[in-house]
């Protein structure tokens, strides 16, 4: 399948200028209805007066005369960037869709997702993994109970943590954001308090359906070297099988073992099909809400809430596997995070 967004010009993902966010948000909390927060919006010309500016910047304002990036000043920018504006996420999705759908009569529909086809910039305590490169999984988070690592889980706002929603052990979580060795704190890492937990509803602690939670944070986090947001899926859809991928955590490094990890560990993993993980994993498994992995390393305890990273998105959350780490015989599985975007949408566009 074409990528999503470059069936309409673009190269990655566009950048929504703050004048149609603020607009829209206004009109949606004066009128209610999509219908109305549509006609609301000024007319705009088509994209292919911006062809230029599609085709050479990858973080691009729609807004006539309201670019905020020139087309010859800065070719190719990555989302990864030490220096980066504010991206499209996805507390924006539905106001960015809407606005595309009135502009450019691009219809509100469900779309097959593949990351995939994009090429891989990020380089993602794992069974048969190794260590990651200091630094370079920015969107990594340890929530932690006193100093205690319980959980994994993953920046998509400065606001936001996401992590599995089995991970609430108490209401005393701690984020730690900026850090590879848990025990040698570095400048640009920070410690925030979880002002908030937001669990799925349906959340079932016995078998761990729509293991999935967002944590809102006390305070925004400050975005620098050692700091940056992953994005998520813009749209529901399956990943392809034997897609590479690969999941990071701080978490065991052997079944056998208790103690954890003091530096983050990743392993390359591949996307088992839905038929092999059912048949593997029986009622226990829902190919709609979630995904199988397989490969010579992955997850194992205490990396639980971490990403499952294809491409540059992270498309899944470590929710729970067997009884030995890494095992084909019943192979880890991840929730998947493009079946409950309404539901992110609503968490971080109403929570305060």
């Amino acid at each position: 399948m074409e990528d999503y967004w470059s069936h309409y010009g673009f190269r990655g993902y566009p950048q929504v200028p703050e004048t149609v966010i603020k607009h829209c948000k206004a009109q949606f909390a004066q009128h209610g209805q999509p219908e109305q927060v549509s006609k609301s919006l000024p007319h705009q010309d088509t994209l292919k007066k911006n062809d230029k500016l599609a085709q050479n910047v990858n973080l691009i304002s729609l807004m006539k005369n309201k670019t905020d990036i020139e087309p010859d000043e800065t070719p190719n920018i990555s989302v990864i960037d030490t220096i980066r504006p504010k991206i499209f996420l996805v507390d924006e999705l539905y106001i960015f869709v809407l606005f595309l759908q009135m502009t450019y009569g691009m219809p509100l529909k469900k779309m097959t997702y593949d990351p995939i086809s994009r090429s891989a910039h990020v380089n993602v305590g794992i069974v048969n993994g190794t260590e990651v490169k200091p630094h370079s999984r920015l969107y990594m988070v340890s929530l932690q109970t006193g100093c205690k690592h319980v959980c994994g889980g993953f920046l998509i706002s400065d606001s936001f943590v996401m992590t599995a929603a089995h991970c609430k052990k108490n209401d005393k979580l701690t984020a730690v954001v900026g850090m590879h060795n848990l025990k040698k704190r570095r400048r640009g890492s920070d410690r925030i308090r979880v002002k908030s937990y937001h669990e799925h509803p349906d959340f079932n602690q016995d078998t761990l359906q729509n293991d999935i939670m967002l944590l809102k944070l006390e305070k925004e986090v400050k975005q620098n070297k050692n700091v940056k947001i992953i994005s998520i899926p813009t749209q529901e859809g399956d990943i392809k099988p034997d897609s590479a991928c690969s999941v990071a955590g701080w978490g065991r490094l052997k079944s056998t073992e208790k103690k954890m990890s003091t530096c983050l560990m990743e392993a390359d993993v591949k996307i088992m099909n839905n038929t092999e993980c059912k048949n593997k994993r029986k009622k226990s498994y829902s190919d709609s809400q979630m995904l199988c992995v397989y490969g010579h390393g992955g997850s194992c305890n205490g990396d639980s809430g971490g990403p499952l990273v294809c491409g540059d998105i992270a498309v899944g959350i470590t929710s729970f596997g067997g009884e030995e780490c890494n095992s084909r015989k019943y192979p880890e599985v991840y929730t998947k995070i493009s079946a409950y975007l309404p539901w992110i949408c609503s968490i971080i566009s109403n929570v305060k």
